[in-house]
């Protein structure tokens, strides 16, 4: 009787099992990317272009179109019903020109379906942020109520952890968006670390987090980035030292105040350059203005020299006349030497054509580079990290080409000694 049953429960587990894995794979078939139906497309408009492909050739691969489509689980709305009707005018569709005009207006219409659902998954990550944020609203109220140090200090550590998660959407959905919320953040974190404990400040604080956090997802119609500019750091930087020095500290607090609003939107230049300072100015600045007062201020205003210091060296550091030189001479030398080795080699095996090309290339080069460093300068920046990928990358690059162009000449002079 125990085998029978042993025997019945295996095969209902296989069943079982089969009817899984049937129904996975055909939630996969259902749920195919849109890329593979670009694929498709693509495919299909090939095949209409090509004159030696038969008419049901081009037939299977219309239909392949509207199969692949028909697979995505499409979602009931504008764009989704756009695609939709594309798909049952490509049906209709008979002329060659007809199809070929149906399959790009189908893919426009799936452009703009994939940018709907790109929105609608911001937005959902938005709608969390917002009540991951909601959630910590009782609790704050209730520790700014009772001047609950430790748990206000528990809920920033918390509302930090639950930004950092997010902060990269909303840099993304809304730049300056994600500058006002970093300022509040930022601002809540120094009127909770202030002694003796303002709850007043804490609750204005929060107040505006919160608010900057529940109208996110509403788009500014400005930006501010262009408002601001890294060597304002060093100018607040300054005015809070010479406050200090005058023993005047609310008007160094205003400074350090205008410094974190100025921080979010160029932050991006210190990342690149320097992540250490980075973390350091995003750590120790709110701390510094958390701490300053009587009995700290000649510790504040030593840190806050340094942090100057460091963000002069990283962004404000500029060659002189005398380093542009040098690097002007050196590369200089190094390509002279590279046109004059080319040049002889060609000359030694009577390659007119090759010197030719050798000079006409260098010539070409020249004007090339400048062009290209004017078009670098206005688009990329103080992007540095960038700027140093793309050296390396054509570093790489001109050393591929000098082995190839070294194949050559050698080739060419085994050639000439009629070694080939």
């Amino acid at each position: 009787m125990k085998h029978y049953l042993t025997k019945i429960i295996a095969t209902i587990i296989t069943l079982v099992m089969v009817f899984s894995f049937g129904l996975l794979k055909s939630q996969a078939a259902e749920q195919q990317s849109i890329s593979d139906v670009y694929s498709v497309i693509t495919d299909a408009k090939s095949a209409l272009s090509n004159n030696s492909i038969s008419k049901d050739n081009k037939l299977k691969a219309i239909e392949q179109v509207v199969s692949a489509v028909k697979k995505l689980s499409l979602e009931d709305n504008s764009e989704g019903n756009a695609v939709k009707s594309n798909v049952r005018k490509l049906e209709d569709a008979k002329a060659n020109d007809d199809q070929k005009d149906t399959l790009s207006q189908l893919t426009k219409s799936l452009i703009a379906y994939e940018e709907k659902l790109a929105s609608k998954d911001v937005g959902s990550k938005i709608k969390l942020l917002q009540q991951q944020v909601d959630a910590k609203d009782a609790a704050m109220t209730k520790a700014i109520k009772d001047k609950n140090k430790a748990e206000l200090e528990s809920l920033n550590n918390s509302l930090n952890q639950i930004w950092t998660s997010n902060e990269t959407v909303i840099r993304n959905y809304d730049a300056n968006q994600y500058g006002q919320i970093e300022v509040a953040l930022l601002q809540l974190r120094i009127a909770i670390h202030k002694s003796p404990l303002d709850t007043a400040k804490v609750s204005h604080a929060w107040t505006t987090f919160k608010s900057n956090i529940d109208h996110v997802d509403k788009k500014s119609g400005t930006s501010a980035n262009d408002q601001y500019h890294v060597s304002q750091l060093n100018d607040e930087l300054e005015k809070a030292i010479k406050a200090i020095d005058n023993n005047q500290l609310s008007d160094a607090d205003a400074a350090l105040t205008h410094f974190i609003e100025i921080w979010p939107y160029v932050e991006g230049q210190i990342q690149t350059k320097d992540g250490a300072l980075y973390t350091k100015i995003e750590d120790k600045i709110p701390y510094y203005q958390s701490v300053l007062d009587e009995h700290n201020k000649a510790h504040v205003k030593d840190g806050l020299v340094d942090i100057n210091n460091q963000i002069k060296e990283v962004v404000g550091h500029s060659y002189s006349f005398v380093d542009v030189m040098i690097i002007f001479l050196r590369e200089g030398l190094e390509v002279l030497l590279i046109v004059m080795t080319l040049t002889t080699m060609t000359r030694n095996v009577k390659d007119k054509k090759g010197t030719a090309s050798v000079i006409g290339g260098a010539i070409a080069g020249l004007v090339l580079s400048i062009v290209l460093a004017i078009t670098f300068v206005e688009t990329l920046g103080n992007s540095g990290m960038l700027r140093e990928s793309m050296e390396a990358g054509l570093g790489i690059v001109a050393v591929i080409l000098m082995f190839i162009v070294g194949v050559w000449i050698i080739n060419v002079r085994m050639r000439n000694a009629g070694m080939i």
